[in-house]
């Protein structure tokens, strides 16, 4: 199949799918690179448009949703893939869900944003997460679940999870 360039065409696709854990203390306010959330891709066109596609599996100890999932190209914030700013809220790609009871609770968040990074050469998209300024550290565990006392659980009744991450060139 030959692209040549044509309109609308998937030209190439990277994925990357991770199943170990990850965790993290994040701090009040913060944005914390989630390290095994990241892909790289070198566009073919300087045109194309980027299509990323993330489904992350995590487990977090807030009882109110308070945080989020932000998209990255690099060390710079995709600011139109965020939502935008109003009064004192936080501004995030998509935000997380509450698990009321801290414990035992895999959740899954599924986000897209077609980019236009305007290059040839190749970037890394990265994701951060995010905990809004509620006046402490919340931990935060990818592709599992966590105890009560906010260690990684190893319980009969917990999971594992996976978490993918797709780029693809979309010829402009």
């Amino acid at each position: 199949m030959a692209f040549h360039g044509s309109s609308n065409n998937i030209v190439q696709v990277k994925s990357t799918t991770t199943n170990s854990i990850w965790t993290a203390s994040v701090g009040s306010n913060t944005y914390t690179e989630v390290g095994s959330l990241n892909i790289s891709i070198a566009p073919k066109f300087s045109t194309s448009n980027v299509l990323l596609l993330l489904t992350v599996s995590y487990d977090w100890d807030r009882d109110n949703g308070g945080g989020g999932f932000i998209f990255y190209r690099g060390n710079t914030k995709l600011t139109n893939a965020i939502g935008n700013s109003y009064s004192n809220m936080y501004q995030v790609s998509s935000g997380m869900m509450a698990n009321p009871n801290h414990d035992q609770t895999i959740m899954n968040n599924t986000l897209m944003f077609l980019d236009g990074p305007g290059t040839t050469s190749s970037i890394t998209y990265k994701v951060r997460v995010h905990n809004c300024n509620d006046g402490g550290n919340r931990r935060i565990v990818v592709n599992g679940a966590r105890a009560g006392n906010g260690t990684i659980s190893n319980q009969w009744d917990d999971g594992r999870a996976i978490s993918t991450y797709v780029a693809m060139e979309i010829a402009a």
